[in-house]
């Protein structure tokens, strides 16, 4: 890194830690992130979590760039009625938190947000199983999966929901974004015929990203 680029780095730390303006704050958290990545060229998404040197590493921070995006919500919107959901939400990757954080829901109390602020790859929920494989994962009931343990099972379960699905958001390139997940308030809510819908929705707005 040279002396410009280190220059560069400590000026947008200083004005982020007092930038109170959100969008601004986000524009220089983007370019400061786009700054190290410039240098480091190892962005730690997912499977650098668990070491897998098979995956193409993130070249930016999902949760900054696509936070605000409109899409989200009609992502989520069009994945809950597609499916027959009771509630959803949509996560992101937060490369500095190193795991998916929550940028748009439905149906969901401030306990519930609060408690799944953050999750990471093993963190026993679906959505952080379905991160860690890269791949979609459906639980049929959420009191005897062995998905989910502890903490999170608890918690869905006190928030009514009995089965959810997750799946992985893609980039056209072959980044990892995030993810959608559709909960039902019933046992063996999420059927086989559901899939090639979330697909296709899925696929449909990440190709505007």
């Amino acid at each position: 890194m040279t002396a410009t680029e280190l220059q560069q780095i400590r000026r947008l730390c200083l004005a982020i830690q007092t930038e109170k303006d959100s969008d601004k704050f986000t524009e220089l958290a983007v370019e400061l992130y786009a700054l190290l990545d410039r240098d480091k060229g190892d962005e730690r998404g997912p499977g650098a979590l668990r070491g897998n040197g098979n995956r193409q590493p993130n070249s930016h921070n999902p949760h900054l760039t696509f936070a605000r995006a409109e899409w989200l919500t009609d992502l989520l919107d069009s994945a809950i009625a597609a499916t027959g959901a009771d509630f959803g939400d949509v996560q992101l990757f937060d490369s500095s938190a190193r795991g998916l954080r929550i940028a748009a829901q439905r149906g969901f109390e401030n306990e519930f947000l609060n408690y799944f602020d953050v999750v990471r790859h093993d963190q026993g929920c679906s959505c952080g199983a379905a991160m860690n494989k890269q791949s979609r994962i459906v639980v049929a009931d959420v009191a005897t999966d062995a998905v989910f343990s502890g903490g999170p099972r608890e918690m869905l379960l006190r928030s009514k929901v009995r089965s959810v699905q997750s799946t992985p958001l893609i980039s056209p390139s072959g980044e990892f974004v995030g993810m959608v997940s559709t909960h039902y308030a019933h046992p063996q809510g999420p059927q086989p015929g559901m899939w090639q819908l979330v697909d296709e929705l899925t696929a449909g707005f990440m190709a505007k990203t």
